[in-house]
């Protein structure tokens, strides 16, 4: 009899294994990030994430290339770029530890950024979830306690550009379908990160190169199971797991790196995952009313 696994079950496991190749891939960035400049490494990274996506979209059809809406995918693609390299420099500066858990407040944000620039009603309960977030966010920064370091700063534009990504996806799957939205992301952000690396360039060893695809498979492999996770159970059921992110980040490290977060990261950590937890489940409530208004 074949054992037949739950829909949660299947997002949870498909969440913790995106979250381990995430993690996996930012650890690898100190590999090449000492030798190669940040929009250099973006440059080659996504050549090979194109590659390994690129024959997977191709599977849905010639409707992938078909867009509505192209000035707002190529913004969107500018704005990944200068999230992908505030997360590089981010990672070489903080404990990878640190710098995930600064990342948590991005759906937080956004929550914000959907009810100034989209217009969308945002309860009070929205709002204090977004409040504690943030108060979780200083716990980790500590401003006026310590000083507040520029790779500290970059992992906060890093959440408030994947926010405003986020929030530039939600106006997109309006119009366009999730096939196109992706195949459009690798396909605008790997030329457009070219054009700087090309000022920057240095000849990469291939040592770099192999790291650099390593990375660039695994990214492409963490959206894939991203996908499948939320495809497979409501966002309320798998994000908690997005917490494993952390538990990877910790490992990987004090293994490789000898790095230790200290107590006020793990503090700030668990306010900002539960404020996102707390949130996801009172969408997921809100949700279900409506169904069942609807009915």
């Amino acid at each position: 009899m074949p054992l037949t696994v739950s829909g949660p079950l299947r997002g949870a496991l498909w969440m913790v294994l995106a979250c381990l190749l995430f993690m996996v891939m930012s650890a690898m960035i100190r590999q090449v990030s000492d030798t190669l400049p940040a929009f250099q490494i973006i440059a080659i990274r996504n050549i090979f994430s194109l590659l390994t996506i690129l024959p997977l979209l191709l599977q849905v059809g010639r409707g992938s290339f078909q867009s509505w809406r192209p000035g707002l995918l190529f913004g969107r693609a500018l704005i990944m770029i200068g999230s992908m390299t505030s997360w590089i420099i981010a990672v070489e500066g903080l404990d990878l530890a640190a710098a995930t858990a600064i990342s948590f407040s991005s759906p937080l944000l956004a929550t914000a950024g959907a009810a100034l620039f989209l217009g969308e009603r945002v309860g009070s309960q929205r709002w204090a979830a977004v409040v504690v977030g943030f108060t979780g966010m200083l716990i980790i920064l500590r401003p006026g306690m310590a000083e507040v370091s520029v790779a500290a700063a970059f992992a906060l534009a890093n959440a408030v550009l994947t926010a405003w990504g986020g929030i530039t996806v939600k106006v997109l799957t309006r119009t366009e379908s999730t096939a196109t939205v992706v195949l459009y992301l690798y396909l605008l952000t790997t030329p457009l990160s070219a054009i700087p690396a090309i000022f920057v360039w240095v000849a990469p060893t291939l040592t770099d190169v192999a790291w650099l695809a390593v990375m660039g498979v695994l990214v492409a492999l963490g959206h894939i199971c991203l996908t499948k996770a939320y495809a497979a159970a409501e966002a309320s059921a798998i994000l908690p797991y997005d917490f494993s992110k952390v538990i990877f980040a910790a490992v990987l490290g004090f293994t490789f790196f000898g790095e230790l977060p200290d107590t006020g990261t793990w503090i700030g950590m668990f306010v900002i995952f539960a404020a996102t937890v707390y949130m996801a489940r009172y969408e997921a409530k809100l949700a279900r009313a409506k169904r069942r208004a609807a009915v």
